[in-house]
């Protein structure tokens, strides 16, 4: 409700801004652009957080609620891996950026190189020819040893440990004899409508029974 209000807001802002600038000799389609774009920017958010509550109400299902507890379960491991994989991977982008900033564009600053280096991780790094050609002997040990790292250890690590708390919230599932809220529920309703539709049914071939003749 919050972000609503505060995206219609930033809109009635934008809106007036414009009014504004029409009586003007010169108008600032930048300044006007600014109050539109925090506006989409604030619907956006609201998507992902709207997104989020769902997972808030699936909590009632034992199945649904599978993701979130091997999410639970596994959520210390995660974090110390993501910790280790934070210092590795800005000790090599430290290095790229050193190395080769002054030659490759996508590691022309820090902020750059780390981005790319850690977009690399769930894409295919661009800029192998650029850094080869750069150093042909320091350019690919470098990226041999980071992708090595990244490709082979950490995703194979990151995979066993959400399979392991995975296989841990299927058992505590089946441990738990408790029904599942959110399908007996929905099992009720259905019993409850097919029993209401037999007895309408019952009840419509009952009125269409013909009349004896005297």
């Amino acid at each position: 409700m919050l972000m609503f209000v505060l995206y219609s807001l930033l809109t009635l802002m934008g809106y007036q801004y414009l009014e504004h600038e029409k009586q003007t000799e010169t108008i600032d389609y930048v300044d006007i652009a600014y109050p539109f774009e925090m506006a989409e920017w604030v619907l956006t958010m609201n998507m992902i957080l709207s997104v989020m509550v769902v997972f808030k109400h699936i909590r009632v299902s034992k199945r649904l609620a599978l993701l979130l507890t091997t999410c639970r379960m596994s959520a210390k491991s995660l974090c110390s891996m993501l910790l280790v994989t934070l210092i590795f991977v800005t000790g090599f982008t430290l290095s790229l950026y050193i190395g080769f900033g002054h030659r490759v564009y996508g590691l022309r600053n820090f902020t750059t190189s780390f981005v790319t280096l850690l977009f690399s991780v769930f894409n295919e790094f661009e800029y192998v020819d650029e850094i080869v050609n750069a150093n042909r002997v320091l350019g690919p040990g470098i990226l041999l040893i980071y992708f090595a790292f990244v490709d082979l250890i950490l995703v194979s690590m990151l995979i066993s440990v959400v399979e392991e708390a995975f296989s841990r919230a299927q058992e505590e599932m089946r441990s738990n004899r408790e029904g599942d809220k959110l399908f007996d529920s929905f099992k009720q309703q259905f019993i409850q409508f097919k029993t209401k539709y037999i007895r309408a049914k019952s009840v419509a071939k009952k009125g269409k029974r013909p009349v004896p003749c005297l």
